[in-house]
């Protein structure tokens, strides 16, 4: 192989992050709490609930691009569900948007990214 592609190869198999991929796991910060929380109607429509039973975040992962991607997992209860929430740039002065939910999950499933 090409020294350029051996380089490429080696840095794909390092295990911290990657330019623009979703971290590791993490915990729930106050700052992701707070958008999930204020976006749980939206979750709930979305996944056609009335209302959840409970309503916890449990973890996430984020992706640095044109602002925050952050994928959430939320104990609701009976079962988990993901979250993919869009946090604009500051500049913008744009909200939180979610993007995208889905339900079915367990507490052991892992949390990927929704696409």
């Amino acid at each position: 192989l090409p020294n350029f592609a051996v380089h490429i190869f080696q840095q794909s198999n390092m295990s911290g992050p990657i330019c623009g991929g979703h971290s590791a796991p993490l915990d729930i910060n106050e700052e992701v709490l707070q958008i999930t929380t204020q976006l749980q109607g939206e979750i709930e429509k979305a996944l056609s609930v009335d209302a959840f039973s409970t309503f916890s975040p449990v973890s996430m992962t984020q992706q640095v691009v044109a602002g925050t991607v952050y994928h959430v997992k939320i104990d609701v209860g009976t079962e988990h569900v993901h979250a993919r929430i869009f946090k604009p740039l500051p500049h913008t002065g744009a909200a939180a948007t979610l993007q995208k939910a889905a339900g079915g999950f367990t507490a052991e499933d892992a949390l990927v990214p929704l696409e």
